[in-house]
């Protein structure tokens, strides 16, 4: 508080505030009060049709204030703010839109304190309107609002053609209308639109259960999509109100496979109509996983993009931020598995709306690995603690620091991980968690914080699959924070790759040749990554590849050799040499121009 540092005060406790993913809840202090101010004065400028300086609309404000007794010698006006004072109290003239069409009706509005000139009764008000058809201007009587207000309305009904002598507004399209307030030489201006917008380039962009619907409108205008599975039953829609001349609009909730029917509509300012021709879209099949990205809108979608690509992994991705809710239980039920996480975000990890999602989607056999250090802190039920996350009890934030996780002896997952937890860039800090599992659930992850009560900071689950049984895999220690450059299999790629493979069974081995290009004598390097040649979890093992040239078609046999313990990643090198070919030798022939190619054996078959 300061009565020379502070103006004003204003509403500051229990109030109703917006919160990501179009929720709302109530917060108290100086952080809501200061947003009432700023909303006050854009409210207080967008009535006038003049232009306000910065002066005008500060002494409007404080002038306006109302004593409180509570602020008095605390603030400098002694008392709060009141936006209805302020507009009240300035004189100002109002259309309620900027553009109409030819058949529209005008409501003006005119604020004159002076002009109330009974505290008893209500008063009126004269203004005159006209346009560049009918010059000579229409007396139009506004009535006060209530009584002792101040504030005066009335309307004028617009009509199409030429000039008459009657009580209405003859205007046409492209006439200027203009209104003014006499007694105080107020005006405010607006124009006639009776032309739709034109639309042109409508593209639609289509994944497996969304669909990006995109066009462009030669003028400001709001945004709908009508579409359906036919033609002639487009009963499904989704918009937005905000007037853009280019358009992008998300369908979400679509059937894989599926084809579309859809068509645009746009609405400009003045309620003209565009409306496209029917098109059409097909769905694309589905990938294996989902990829729901429920940070906040942080940028650590990096991490697992990088490990779901090094495994050559498809997947969808739905940007909880981006399209501003999450996805529900039908969006999940085309996947196999869901990887959901909630980054740093403390406050709406897992809303009870995608409790709900989620354990329906589990409820039918789905598979799930959810990541976020703040889950509880966020807050889920107790059925979701148990039967879904199957954590039995917990205590939040133990390790806040950099720290290493130590895999499980023998669990598919933290078998031999020898984790470096690294805070990412975009976390103030580490708040992991220490866990209890349910008896039917298995820890994977030890924290290695001694003063813990319980070991784990990650748990995992797999039911009855044959069953209909879910699978689940939870860490508090965030994804991003564990390495995608360690030596495997503590790098965040063999994380990932064992827990898709924990969840829903092996993945095809990828194989890579180091360069693209070569010289005649040079050694490629090869990488294959691959869980079935790693068969011994406590030694190096090793498996096979086959390369062969254009130039000499019979293929040589490479011996790769795991890079480490368990790693699950084989490298070994092969000679070239040039033409011609010898099929006794080691080395494979080539000449310039010659495209090389490998095959792995015989896990796999990945060219």
């Amino acid at each position: 508080f300061g009565a020379t540092t502070v103006d004003i005060g204003a509403a500051g406790a229990g109030v109703l505030s917006t919160v990501p993913v179009n929720s709302y809840a109530v917060f108290d202090g100086t952080s809501m009060a200061t947003p009432h101010v700023a909303g006050a004065i854009g409210l207080y400028a967008s009535v006038h049709s003049t232009v306000q300086s910065a002066a005008s609309i500060r002494a409007a404000i404080l002038n306006s204030a109302v004593p409180t007794t509570s602020l008095n010698g605390k603030v400098a006006t002694n008392g709060r703010l009141n936006v209805y004072n302020a507009i009240r109290s300035s004189n100002f003239i109002y259309l309620d839109k900027s553009v109409y069409r030819s058949n529209g009706l005008v409501t003006m509005t005119v604020s004159h304190a002076a002009a109330n000139t009974s505290a008893t009764v209500v008063n009126t008000v004269t203004v005159q309107i006209s346009s560049t058809t009918e010059s000579s201007p229409l007396n139009v009587t506004l009535t006060e609002t209530g009584v002792n207000t101040g504030v005066f309305t009335g309307t004028a009904q617009l009509a199409p053609g030429a000039a008459i002598p009657d009580s209405l507004l003859q205007v046409v399209h492209a006439d200027a209308i203009i209104a003014v307030y006499p007694s105080l030489g107020l005006i405010d201006r607006a124009v006639v639109d009776d032309f739709p917008p034109v639309i042109s380039n409508v593209l639609a962009t289509a994944a497996s259960s969304t669909a990006d619907i995109t066009w462009d409108t030669d003028e400001p205008a709001d945004e709908l999509v009508r579409y359906g599975t036919s033609p002639g039953s487009l009963t499904q829609s989704t918009s937005s109100a905000a007037l853009r001349s280019a358009h992008s609009l998300k369908i979400t909730g679509l059937s894989p496979s599926t084809v579309y029917f859809y068509q645009v509509q746009s609405t400009d300012e003045a309620g003209n109509i565009a409306v496209s021709q029917i098109e059409s879209f097909t769905t694309q099949s589905a990938p294996d996983i989902l990829f729901v990205d429920d940070d906040n809108g942080a940028a650590d979608e990096q991490f697992f993009d990088y490990a779901l690509l090094a495994n050559q992994v498809a997947y969808d991705t739905w940007n909880v931020a981006a399209l501003g809710f999450s996805p529900t239980a039908a969006d999940l039920a085309s996947y196999k598995m869901v990887i959901w996480n909630t980054g740093y975000d403390f406050s709406s990890a897992i809303l009870p709306a995608d409790e709900a999602a989620i354990s329906a989607y589990l409820d039918n056999g789905g598979r799930i690995y959810i990541s976020g250090q703040d889950v509880f802190w966020s807050g889920v039920s107790a059925n979701f603690q148990t039967s879904y996350l199957k954590v039995a009890d917990y205590f939040d934030d133990l390790v806040t620091y950099d720290h290493t996780e130590t895999g499980i002896a023998g669990h598919p997952i933290g078998r031999n991980l020898s984790l470096t937890a690294t805070l990412p860039p975009s976390f103030n800090s580490f708040f992991v968690d220490e866990l209890l599992p349910t008896p039917d659930a298995e820890g994977f992850l030890l924290h290695n914080d001694p003063s813990g009560f319980y070991p784990f900071s990650s748990v995992s689950y797999r039911g009855d699959y044959d069953n209909g049984g879910f699978g689940m895999v939870f860490t508090t220690l965030p994804f991003e924070s564990i390495s995608p450059i360690d030596v495997a299999p503590n790098d965040s790629a063999t994380v990932m790759r064992r827990i898709i493979e924990y969840l829903i069974g092996p993945l095809p081995g990828t194989i890579d040749i180091e360069l693209p290009v070569y010289g005649l004598n040079q050694a490629p390097l090869i990488t294959v990554r691959d869980s079935a040649p790693n068969v011994d979890y406590f030694a190096v093992d090793t498996t096979t590849v086959e390369v062969y040239s254009s130039s000499e078609l019979t293929p040589i046999t490479v011996v790769l050799t795991e890079t480490d313990v368990d790693s699950g990643i084989f490298t070994g090198t092969f000679q070239l040499g040039p033409a011609p070919v010898d099929p006794a030798d080691s080395i494979l022939q080539v000449v310039k121009d010659s495209i090389c190619d490998t095959a792995m054996l015989p896990a796999s078959s990945v060219d």
